[in-house]
């Protein structure tokens, strides 16, 4: 086949459209767990509240709950990921350009689960990187009050590293911890946490846990109702299947998600097809690739749970 511009704009237009098709299809998980903010520079600056503070009784002046002075910054990156299509195989047969359509309609999947892949690494190393009231997201020593860390609320924990599998009691003790959380006033938070996040591994047990509506008994008897069905909705994230034993509660359902996703630039399409492109004379090959720019970042502790076998 002879190359010509005619040729080139049918390969745009071709694997734009793959890639296109299969980004708007592609299905994500991290929107249902993470606040999305826009950014307009290299970084963004977050501060939120040291808790989520609770109506009361207006006797005297109002009580100013003042935004944390514990500032979290969050740079944006840059991520890539190019394709080459060598000349060759455009010049001896069109035909075999089919080989190459799965790998654009990849692309575009990849393109649109970008955020999921850095969520999961997030949620990995959750226990390694601080946040803003300067402890790991997971911790076990959480100051209740982190403007008065060594204060006399003491600390509370969003993290067993172990001897937590994924079962009816341990979920429902982990509920249970996550709705006694309390403000730097002693008061409840009222969380509910709603999300229950699993590896592909744990699907199963989770369903058997906040789906079935009948359980066995112990004691071998009739089963009973399920009284955690409905408590939670659930989540697989085939990312995190390196962990197949971690498990995550999450209070999704107030101001603020417990993970925050940054977008810089949203994902881009390119080409460099023409026949004059350095990479065209250089490596005598037609290049395609997709580019974003964004982050992944975390919020407020207390909305998320990490359990581990």
């Amino acid at each position: 086949m002879q190359i010509t511009n005619a040729t080139l704009q049918g390969l745009r237009t071709t694997f734009s459209k793959l890639y296109q098709s299969a980004y708007d299809v592609a299905p994500t998980w991290f929107d249902k767990v993470s606040t999305q903010y826009a950014s307009s520079s290299r970084f963004n600056t977050y501060g939120w509240m040291n808790n989520l503070p609770k109506m009361r009784e207006w006797m005297g002046e109002r009580v100013i709950h003042n935004i944390s002075e514990n500032a979290y910054l969050l740079v944006n990156k840059k991520f890539e990921l190019t394709y080459g299509v060598p000349r060759d195989a455009i010049e001896d047969d069109a035909s075999t350009l089919g080989i190459y359509n799965e790998q654009f309609a990849d692309l575009g999947r990849n393109a649109k689960k970008h955020p999921d892949d850095l969520l999961a690494t997030a949620l990995a190393q959750g226990q390694n990187n601080a946040c803003f009231d300067g402890q790991p997201f997971f911790s076990t020593t959480h100051p209740v009050n982190p403007a008065d860390p060594a204060g006399p609320l003491g600390t509370y924990s969003n993290y067993s590293s172990s001897g937590m599998a994924l079962t009816a009691a341990n979920y429902e003790a982990v509920r249970a911890i996550m709705m006694g959380y309390k403000t730097s006033g002693g008061i409840p938070l009222g969380l509910r946490p709603n999300i229950l996040l699993v590896p592909p591994n744990l699907e199963i047990a989770a369903k058997r846990i906040v789906v079935s509506t009948m359980v066995a008994t112990a004691a071998g008897t009739a089963p009973e109702d399920n009284m955690l069905a409905g408590s939670a909705e659930i989540v697989v994230a085939e990312e995190l299947a390196a962990y197949p034993t971690t498990w995550y509660l999450l209070c999704t359902n107030r101001g603020v998600k417990p993970f925050v996703y940054q977008l810089r630039k949203p994902a881009e399409f390119t080409m460099l097809v023409n026949l004059t492109d350095p990479n065209v004379f250089e490596n005598d090959e037609f290049r395609f690739g997709a580019y974003i720019r964004d982050n992944v970042g975390y919020t407020l502790p207390f909305l998320a749970y990490k359990a581990s076998a």
